[in-house]
C-alpha cells in the first residue's frame, strides 16, 4: 500500500471527509461545462438563437454579447447544482456517518490516511434493488495523493476480485488456413461499427461545430431563410459523412490487402510472431496478433484485438490480451504496446483494467487530425519476470 493506510472511519475524521467530498466534487464542474457545451442539442439551440438575434439585430456584437450572456447563465445554473448536491449530500448520509454507515454489520465508511492526514475515503451499503448487491458509494482521493493505489485499495477493500476471470465456453488456438474468411468478416465488421462513434466525435470537437455555426449564420444573413441555411447545412453534414465512413472502408481494404491478405506469411512463420482466434461453439469469435516492434527490441505489439458482437462480456478480449502477453515473456520481452483509436473507450478501459498505461497521445495528421483532434492513444504493459 506505499505510504498510506486505510482504517475504519471515526468521528474526529467529520471534517476532513466533508471537506474532501466538497472538493472532489466541485473538481468536476469544469469537466462538467464543457460536456454540456458539447452536447448536440445544446450547441444546435445555441446556434439557432445566436442565428435569430443575428437576422434580428444585424449586429454580430450584441449577438455575441447575447450569447456569452446565455452562457454565463448556463455556468451559474449548472455551479448552483453542483453546490447543492454537495450540500445535499452533506446533510444526508455524511451529517451523521456512524449512524449511516458504522452500524450495522452490512454496511461501512474507510478513511485512506498518510502521514496522519486523511486523503480518500469509500462506503458501502447494501443495494435497495437488490439483497445479492452492494453498493460503493463516496470513493474520494485527494487531488495531491492520486496515482498512488490508493483509490484501487479503497475499492478493493469491498470486494477483492479474483485475478483472472476464467475462461467459460471458448478456447483460444493459433490461426489456421481456413480461418480466414471469418478473420477478414471479424476486422471488417469490428472496425465500421466504430464508425458512428467517429462521426459523433468529429460533431462534438469546439472548431467543427463553431465553424458550422458561423457557416449557418452567414448562410442565413446572406439568404435571410432558414430551410436554404438548414439544407445547406445538412449537405455540408451529409459530405463529412461520406468522408469518415470513406476514411473506415479504405482502412478496413488497406489492412486486408497488408497483413490479412497473408495471415500465415506475416504472422506464422517466425517464431516471435503469432495469430491466434478466439473459438466458441466452432466458430471464430475473436482474434488477436502479436509481432515484434519495429521501434524498440524489447518490445512486442499487441495488433488486430477484435471480439464479435454477440461474444462480448464474456472475458475473451481479456484472455486474447493475456494470451499476448504471455508470449511475450515466452519470448523475452520486457513489454507489451498497442494503439488505439480515442473513441474506443471500451477498449481503454479493458487496457487500463489488464495493467496497461497510456503513455502517448498522438493527433491524426492532416487537415481531418487538425480540426477534429481526432487521435490514436498508445498504451504499454510492462512485463514481469515472475
Amino acid at each position: 500500500m506505499g505510504s498510506f493506510s486505510i482504517r475504519k472511519y471515526r468521528k474526529k475524521d467529520y471534517a476532513a471527509v466533508c471537506h474532501l467530498f466538497a472538493e472532489g466534487t466541485m473538481e468536476h464542474f469544469p469537466a462538467a461545462c464543457l460536456y454540456v457545451l458539447k452536447a448536440p442539442r445544446v450547441y444546435v439551440t445555441l446556434l439557432l438563437l445566436f442565428a435569430s438575434m443575428l437576422l434580428g439585430t444585424k449586429s454580430y456584437i450584441l449577438s455575441f454579447t447575447c450569447l456569452a450572456a446565455i452562457l454565463a447563465g448556463g455556468w451559474w445554473v449548472i455551479n448552483s447544482k453542483f453546490h447543492n448536491y454537495v450540500i445535499e449530500i452533506q446533510r444526508e448520509d455524511l451529517q451523521d456517518t456512524e449512524t449511516t454507515y458504522m452500524v450495522r454489520s452490512n454496511s461501512c465508511f474507510w478513511v485512506a490516511e498518510s502521514d496522519g492526514k486523511v486523503v480518500g475515503m469509500v462506503a458501502a451499503q447494501p443495494s435497495e434493488e437488490s439483497e445479492d448487491e452492494m453498493v460503493l458509494k463516496r470513493l474520494c482521493v485527494g487531488r495531491d495523493h492520486r496515482r498512488k493505489g490508493i483509490a484501487k485499495a479503497l475499492c478493493l477493500k469491498i470486494y477483492v476480485p479474483l485475478e483472472w476471470a476464467a475462461m467459460g465456453s471458448f478456447s483460444i488456438r493459433k490461426y489456421r488456413k481456413k480461418d480466414y474468411a471469418a478473420v477478414c468478416h471479424l476486422f471488417a465488421e469490428g472496425t465500421m461499427e466504430h464508425f458512428p462513434a467517429a462521426c459523433l466525435y468529429v460533431l462534438k470537437a469546439p472548431r467543427v461545430y463553431v465553424t458550422l455555426l458561423l457557416l449557418f449564420a452567414s448562410m442565413l444573413l446572406g439568404t435571410k431563410s432558414y430551410i436554404l441555411s438548414f439544407t445547406c447545412l445538412a449537405a455540408i453534414l451529409a459530405g463529412g459523412w461520406w468522408v469518415i465512413n470513406s476514411k473506415y472502408h479504405h482502412y478496413v481494404i488497406q489492412i486486408q490487402r497488408e497483413d490479412l491478405q497473408d495471415i500465415e506469411k506475416t504472422y506464422m512463420v517466425r517464431s516471435n510472431s503469432c495469430f491466434w482466434v478466439a473459438e466458441s461453439d466452432g466458430k471464430v469469435v475473436g482474434m488477436v496478433a502479436a509481432q515484434p516492434s519495429e521501434e524498440s527490441e524489447d518490445e512486442m505489439v499487441l495488433k488486430r484485438l477484435c471480439v464479435g458482437r454477440d461474444h462480448r462480456r464474456k472475458g475473451i478480449a481479456k484472455a486474447l490480451c493475456l494470451k499476448v502477453i504471455g508470449f511475450a515473456k515466452e519470448c523475452g520481452y520486457k513489454a507489451v504496446c498497442l494503439e488505439t483509436d480515442i473513441i474506443q473507450y471500451s477498449a481503454q478501459k479493458l487496457y487500463q483494467r489488464i495493467g496497461f498505461e497510456k503513455y502517448h497521445l498522438e493527433v491524426h495528421q492532416g487537415l481531418f487530425g487538425k480540426c477534429t483532434t481526432f487521435s490514436s492513444l498508445y498504451y504499454k504493459y510492462t512485463v514481469t519476470n515472475s
